[in-house]
């Protein structure tokens, strides 16, 4: 497999100010990126300080002025406006921000990467042959994202899988192309004013749009030869769900754990701890593996360790 030249970009809120810290530090471990983009509120710019005393590839973009149409305040009135809330406005906010960044990339593509979600492995994003991104697969299928495709880009849902993941290799020419095509839609708005203009009153609260889907249904409608679904054999193992086995902060230790157990990303979700006496019994099954990883006994004692915390594990 082959590796081209890619930058990072991460949208943090504050909720993940602390997580993400660790996220670069792995990022940085086993990715390969060009540069490191942190797209997050100039205030929180400082919180970041010891990472980039050792980090010269970490760039920073305040998420208010990225563009004067995006901005939180901006979204906010639109969809306050039309539902007498605010809420969600940061959901469209980051990913507006995520599509509105291709302006100022400077490698061809860039991967989006959620900010709760760690690497545990190096993990390859082009094919071999032709330079394809390859996509994680997901099972996930919301209607109002599609409902709203087919408003603003006249496209349908063209493929069995969803392209939700926690992370997305993008192709900036293509980014472009797609923000090109959503101005050619209206005359008058802003290409994100424009999408929030075509969703459903009553989905607007709620979750109705995706960036991934919409990215993802546009090239298979007009760049299908650049993109390829991993296969079952292929695709990357990931979790969702970290932060009810090791909490919203994981140890190096847990991490350690979960890497041997074969993940290649884990994410662990702020609002999505499990009980606390139950996350300290995993920290304490998670130090013991390391303990015994040297060991003679490590062969019988891991297989329990790992049985022990694994059937907690969703499917």
């Amino acid at each position: 497999m082959i590796h081209l030249n890619y930058d990072i970009v991460i949208c943090v809120g504050e909720q993940h100010l602390d997580i993400v810290q660790t996220s670069i530090l792995y990022i940085k471990k086993y990715l390969t990126p060009q540069k490191i983009i942190v797209i997050t509120n100039k205030k929180h710019f400082h919180r970041f300080d010891n990472l980039t005393k050792n980090l010269n590839n970490l760039l920073f973009v305040d998420e208010n002025t990225l563009n004067p149409y995006i901005t939180f305040n901006t979204i906010a009135e639109i969809i306050e406006k039309k539902t007498a809330s605010t809420d969600r406005t940061g959901w469209y906010f980051q990913q507006f921000l995520k599509m509105e960044i291709c302006k100022i990339v400077s490698s061809d593509h860039y991967l989006i990467w959620d900010a709760d979600t760690i690497p545990l492995s190096h993990i390859y994003f082009f094919e071999k042959a032709m330079s394809k991104v390859l996509v994680q697969p997901s099972n996930e299928y919301h209607i109002p994202y599609f409902n709203t495709l087919k408003k603003i880009l006249n496209i349908e849902k063209s493929c069995t899988n969803s392209f939700i993941s926690e992370h997305f290799m993008v192709s900036k020419e293509i980014m472009l192309s797609l923000i090109k095509k959503l101005e050619g839609r209206n005359n008058t708005l802003h290409w994100s004013q424009y999408i929030l203009s075509q969703i459903d009153i009553k989905d607007l609260l709620l979750s109705g749009f995706s960036e991934y889907e919409t990215y993802g249904n546009y090239i298979l409608q007009y760049f299908p030869d650049t993109i390829k679904i991993r296969s079952a054999k292929n695709k990357l193992k990931s979790y969702r769900f970290g932060a009810e086995l090791f909490g919203s902060l994981p140890t190096r230790t847990s991490l350690f754990f979960l890497k041997k157990s074969g993940y290649h990303y884990v994410t662990f979700e702020v609002w999505n701890k499990g009980s606390l006496k139950q996350i300290r019994k995993n920290e304490a099954l998670a130090k013991l593996f390391l303990l015994l990883n040297n060991s003679i006994l490590f062969s019988w004692m891991g297989f329990f360790i790992r049985r022990k915390i694994s059937r907690q594990i969703k499917t």
